[in-house]
């Protein structure tokens, strides 16, 4: 099939970085793929896909073969002042694929008639390769990776940290996030006195430095669009410790760590994604501490999840893996 991918941004971010690996993957099961906003000779012969977020979409006006999105949501509804634009793009598609039925839920209630698949994102298993971690090793690290954000749930990792652990105790936490935001600043400022909290904001080129020394990694998120440092740490051989919530059900396994149970508690979307109706439910802070003092206490089932977690990654969450599903829907249409 000749693919040709569209993008919205040229910034280096998740957005950009899934692109790229969905590019990759398309050629590498041997189809002719480009990725530009220029329109490709004989556009009729290709299938025009967009990535990222309906409202950023910007159709060729053109003919082509078919019009095909990507999409994903980390609630149930888009933002308001999006729908128009984004219901006009949906209602353009030929196709609609989302990475999980988490984010179906955000689409299937919108009134479009576009049929909706499933295109799961995932690792390159040639960069994110199992290395056995020595779980013996002073101090046991914690990890908690991505924005530091009301989301992603940073404030609940580093108390929960406090709670399970007393002064003295061979364990270490460490916030690493992409960007200064106002969240990280705070908890930078507030946990300063604590030696065992270090916090890290820092890009690099290699994109599995954050995860070394790590021995688990803990995502107390509200909702997830993917959770790719989820996916990178399972591939990586680090067992995860993970809201039991949004698009880490349709992947993370018991065998490859633990789930932080929910709390009766609900908080709303808006209060992080602006102009978005809805709730998110918050994980429990309490057992997110038992299940931190849980791991710590018992490294040799660390040692057995993070076989598990690899062994699982390489087997199912590759890119190339969620781009075979995808592409045989693809080829069927």
């Amino acid at each position: 099939m000749k693919l040709w991918f569209r993008k919205h941004t040229d910034e280096l971010c998740s957005w950009s970085v899934v692109l790229k690996e969905l590019v990759r993957a398309c050629q590498l099961l041997g189809h002719e793929v480009i990725c530009t906003n220029e329109p490709p000779k004989f556009s009729y012969n290709w299938i025009e896909i967009w990535w990222g977020a309906p409202q950023d979409w910007e159709w060729y006006s053109g003919f082509v073969k078919a019009r095909v999105g990507i999409s994903l949501s980390e609630s149930d509804q888009i933002l308001k002042s999006g729908q128009p634009k984004a219901i006009a793009n949906l209602r353009r598609c030929n196709h609609l694929f989302v990475p999980t039925e988490f984010s179906r839920r955000a689409f299937n209630e919108m009134p479009i008639d576009v049929p909706i698949s499933l295109w799961p994102l995932g690792i390159d298993p040639d960069v994110f390769r199992y290395t056995h971690r020595d779980f013996d090793a002073n101090p046991f690290r914690f990890l908690c990776l991505g924005v530091t954000q009301f989301r992603k749930g940073s404030w609940l990792e580093t108390e929960a940290f406090i709670r399970a652990f007393s002064q003295g105790e061979p364990v270490h936490l460490t916030i690493a996030s992409h960007r200064e935001s106002q969240m990280y600043l705070s908890l930078k400022h507030e946990y300063q006195w604590d030696i065992r909290i270090s916090f890290i904001c820092r890009e690099y080129e290699n994109p599995t430095i954050h995860y070394d020394g790590a021995h688990v990694l803990v995502s107390p998120h509200l909702s997830e669009g993917w959770g790719l440092h989820i996916t990178e740490a399972m591939a990586l051989g680090i067992p995860c410790i993970i809201s039991r919530c949004s698009a880490p059900r349709d992947y993370f396994r018991p065998d490859c760590g633990w789930w932080i149970e929910m709390s009766d508690h609900y908080v709303p979307v808006s209060g992080c994604l602006v102009d978005t109706p809805g709730f998110w439910r918050l994980p429990s802070m309490q057992d997110l501490a038992d299940k931190m003092r849980y791991s710590y206490e018992h490294q040799d089932e660390c040692e057995a999840a993070a076989a598990a977690a690899a062994k699982y990654a390489e087997n199912h969450l590759t890119w190339v893996h969620g781009a075979q599903i995808g592409l045989k829907i693809l080829g069927e249409l």
